[in-house]
């Protein structure tokens, strides 16, 4: 360890643990994922330094005022000091299951219904934005003294999770197989669906062969992909649950539809209650002060709007709700011939909305991995990191729903229907 990181771990500059030299010396990138086993009685992941559970959800098809006021309820209820909740929505680039699924029973016809089949499957797998919108909700703690207590809240937490999601949608739990396909398709590897129990998760994601190179302004995946990822820095005055269908693409206007595979991610994490509210009151008690003289008034014209929004503020904790971290994120994947293209119509359609995306320049690995389900909840540098150079916002729990990336297109109805494009990319059947 240096002498300098020395002193930065003295003045709290630097958590103890893995420095960023450290990070970067692993050789394989399995190394950098945190999964490692998967309880089968109560179905919880542990993790290097966590425990929690993932599921998947059918994307909304719209933000409902009870689906607004359910997602709420749900992030207050299982919400606590020091857990971290994560919602990923993938546009899944991987229709090829979707579509042998629906192609199946035409083949066992044969005839001239397995050659439709045929050409639908190829002309699907040609084009260039059918896709599957997938949401995954996940919740993660860090390790305590008593694991086995944990695992029980956390089988608890997950079935109220589960239970408030089937008021408004559907979700599942997502079984080790079903994972390790997810982070391969993140990392833009081939499918395994397959799980080994006696293999680390994290090894079986991504396998020695698998190539990440880094570079300051993206990631280059299997020697194929570029993936740059976005950070949020502004978001609009008014929002609603309602709306996050429209940064997945333009209903109307395809000019707004992005061509290439992209995620978005919000995370949310519950600090200390005690210190949090400490630092608000400290912050309201100088404004209220400042407020009684009219010469500051004049000076600092934002002054009563900023005391306005603090008293609202007190008023809501008052009323139950809770101080939280949070990040919202986007990451765009893509070849070296069509990112550019894809990259300005993702930018150009979250300024549309009141959105504002800066490139994670240097932060493009930590972002990343930071938004793998579950890994909010992991003590790793590169979480520590993003958290210094101030890449969360603190609001409320309230604001939570209105951000949650959790809605999408319609999936369809039948596997015996005609298969259609929608008109944001998503792959879907009609009967």
């Amino acid at each position: 360890m240096s002498f300098v990181r020395k002193i930065a771990e003295w003045l709290g500059e630097v958590e103890e643990g893995e420095s960023s030299e450290e990070f970067l010396e692993h050789e394989f990138l399995a190394d950098l994922l945190p999964y490692r086993l998967y309880d089968s009685e109560q179905k919880i992941y542990e993790n290097k330094s966590s425990l929690g559970f993932v599921l998947e959800v059918v994307p909304l098809l719209g933000g409902s005022i009870d689906a607004l006021l359910e997602i709420n309820a749900l992030v207050k209820e299982i919400g606590e000091e020091g857990a971290n909740i994560q919602c990923l929505l993938f546009a899944d680039p991987r229709i090829e299951g979707f579509l042998e699924t629906w192609g199946e029973p035409r083949q066992r016809e044969a005839g001239i219904y397995a050659k439709i089949a045929a050409k639908k499957q190829d002309f699907f797998l040609q084009g260039e934005t059918a896709r599957i919108f997938r949401v995954f909700f996940s919740f993660s703690m860090k390790k305590g003294k008593d694991v086995l207590r944990q695992i029980e809240r956390l089988a608890e937490k997950k079935k109220k999770s589960i239970e408030i999601f089937s008021r408004i949608s559907h979700a599942v739990d997502m079984e080790p197989g079903q994972f390790i396909d997810l982070v391969q398709g993140l990392l833009q590897t081939g499918r395994s669906g397959r799980w080994k129990k006696d293999t680390y998760l994290s090894k079986q994601m991504a396998a020695s062969s698998t190539a990440l190179e880094v570079y300051k302004e993206k990631l280059v995946l299997s020697e194929k992909w570029d993936l740059r990822t976005y950070e949020v820095l502004d978001v609009p005055e008014s929002w609603s649950l309602a709306h996050m269908g429209e940064l997945i693409g333009d209903f109307f206007n395809a000019s707004y539809r992005v061509p290439t595979p992209f995620y978005l991610h919000y995370g949310i994490y519950f600090p200390s209650q005690e210190k949090a509210e400490a630092k608000f009151r400290g912050k309201l008690k100088l404004l209220e002060h400042q407020s009684k003289f009219p010469y500051l008034t004049r000076v600092l014209p934002d002054l009563p709007r900023e005391l306005e929004e603090k008293l609202y503020v007190r008023r809501q904790l008052q009323e139950g709700e809770k101080f939280v971290e949070t990040r919202l994120s986007c990451g765009l994947f893509g070849s070296k011939e069509k990112f550019s293209k894809a990259e300005s119509i993702l930018l150009a359609l979250f300024q549309k909305y009141g959105f504002k995306l800066g490139p994670n320049d240097f932060l493009h690995l930590p972002d990343f991995l930071a938004s793998l389900p579950m890994a909010w909840g992991e003590d790793a540098s590169h979480i520590a990191g993003l958290k210094r150079v101030r890449s969360v916002r603190t609001t409320l729990t309230e604001e939570t729903a209105q951000l949650m990336p959790c809605v999408g297109e319609w999936w369809g109805n039948s596997r015996q229907g005609m298969i259609l494009l929608g008109r944001k990319g998503q792959i879907a059947t009609l009967d």
